[in-house]
Formats: structure tokens, sequence, C-alpha cells
């Protein structure tokens, strides 16, 4: 991995990466596997940079070759040398696991890699549930890692519930897990804080069409919020009538790139949602 700095005032070197979100665990990592040049030429943790000075450092991570390639499409929205963005089909694992061992995100994401000989990692940076569809970040590098989970992701996300809520909302309602259930989850006095917050974009005969914010990242958060409040998610086999697909999609992704500093924004609308508008004429909108 390579990454090169302008510096812009009188700083040490060593100083200078902590400041980039560099930790010490990298940084030996740097000193043993890599190596730090200012202006093309060697140097030292404890070098004296000065405004204007170039700084080049390069590390060693170690690939994990060990993911067994999914051979299935990867519907990528962008990336570049340090991160991508990808579009998660509904229904499909984010992780390998014992049931999803053939087909899951990771899996088609080392297959591309494989294809195209990008010799990269693979670092979540937000998950989806198994049955959610749309956007998420990916890190290719540890470092790249840490910084994306140290910031605030913009996370927005479109659904169809039944029932027609009011026109906009904050859920507060904290979360844990069912008793007696490994993957349901439930409002839980004791739980985690949980904060959604939403607005009706839509509505028609007895459904909406709602857009959805975290304030956090709970498992199964937007699912069971809009559930407790008698809104449940179309197609939701956990918290309401179940159904062929889950209608809640994360269309909108937004954070600030850890290595340029410029804000990224994505949107990414779902292959329902067009057909949901046109085929509902008596629709009205906020």
């Amino acid at each position: 991995m390579r990454c090169e700095y302008k510096i812009d005032r009188k700083i040490v070197l060593g100083d200078f990466l902590r400041s980039k979100g560099i930790s010490r665990r990298m940084g030996r990592k740097i000193k043993s596997h890599g190596k730090t040049m200012v202006n093309g030429k060697p140097a030292r943790f404890n070098a004296v940079l000065c405004p204007g000075d170039i700084l080049t450092v390069e590390y060693f991570e170690e690939i994990n070759a060990n993911i067994p390639p999914a051979r299935f499409p990867l519907n990528i929205i962008y990336q570049d040398d340090w991160l991508m963005v990808i579009s998660k089909p509904a229904n499909l694992s984010v992780l390998p696991s014992k049931k999803h061992r053939a087909d899951n995100l990771v899996g088609r994401i080392a297959y591309y890699y494989q294809k195209t000989g990008c010799d990269r990692n693979i670092h979540i940076v937000n998950r989806l549930d198994y049955a959610t569809s749309g956007l998420l970040a990916v890190a290719k590098d540890g470092h790249t890692h840490h910084l994306l989970a140290s910031r605030a992701l913009a996370r927005r996300y479109l659904a169809v519930v039944r029932g027609i809520p009011a026109p906009a909302g904050v859920i507060n309602l904290p979360i844990g897990r069912a008793i007696g259930h490994s993957i349901k989850r439930a409002i839980i006095d004791s739980g985690a804080e949980a904060i959604s917050e939403y607005r009706l974009v839509a509505a028609r005969a007895g459904l909406a069409i709602v857009e959805v914010s975290l304030k956090t990242g709970r498992t199964h958060q937007i699912r069971l919020h809009m559930s407790a409040i008698g809104h449940p998610i179309i197609g939701d086999r956990l918290y309401g009538d179940g159904g062929e697909r889950l209608l809640l999609h994360s269309y909108y992704l937004a954070f600030v790139h850890p290595h340029s500093n410029r804000l990224c924004a994505f949107v990414n609308y779902p292959n329902w949602y067009e057909n949901v508008v046109e085929n509902s004429q008596k629709m009205w909108y906020n």
C-alpha cells in the first residue's frame, strides 16, 4: 500500500502519521515491513518535516487468500486505490458462513479481485442484513478501514411499509437480543440505544414509502423500529407478515474520503422503487 502526503506545516514524521490516524500497531508494521520517504529519500520516524515536503509511506499488508471466490456478478458503484462502494442485492449474505459458503458478497469481491489481478484485502465498513439491498463501503486495506470506521457515514434507506405513518418522526427505542432466539432482536429496556429518523415519501391504498436515516447502527434496527410503531416493512419475515423479498434498500451513502478529504456521496435507487411509483397514479408526495 502506498500513500503520498504534501506537508503544510513543520512537524515530526511520526507525529504526522499519528495525526492521519495511523495507529502505533500500524506504525510498527511500516517500520518493519514498509518504508517512509521524504522527497524521494528514506526518512526515519523522528525526521522533521517542513512545509512543501512530499512524504511517501509504503507498508505491507498480508493478503487473506483463504476467501473462496464466488463466481457471481458484482455491482460496483465506485472504486479507487483505497476503497469501493458496492450495491448489494437482496437475499445475499455479506460474509461467508456454513449456510452461505457458495455465494456471499465477500466471495464475489474475491472473485472480482481474482479476475482483475487486484492484490488487495477486503474490509467491510458498513454491513447490511442478508435480506436488505443497497449501498455499502469496502476498504481495500486495514488502515483505510480504520479511518473510515472512525468517521461518520451518512446512510439513508427507502422502505415500503404497511399502513400510513405520520409525515415524519424519530424512533428512540433500545434494541437487544430476543430471548430464546439467535437472530431476532426485540425492544428491550436494557438494550443498546437505537435511534432512527423517518419521513413519509409517498402513500397509497394502505402502503407507504418512507425514507429512514440511522443515528445508530443496531442489527435489524429499521425493521424492528418500523414494526414497533405499527408499520412493518413489506416482505419482513421476522417482524412483519413475510413475503418474497424485503422492500428495504440502502439508497444513499456519504462520507469524507479518508485520504483525499473530499466528500463522497452516492445514490442508488432500488429496482422496485420506480415500479412502485409509476404504478401508483394516486400517490401523493411531500
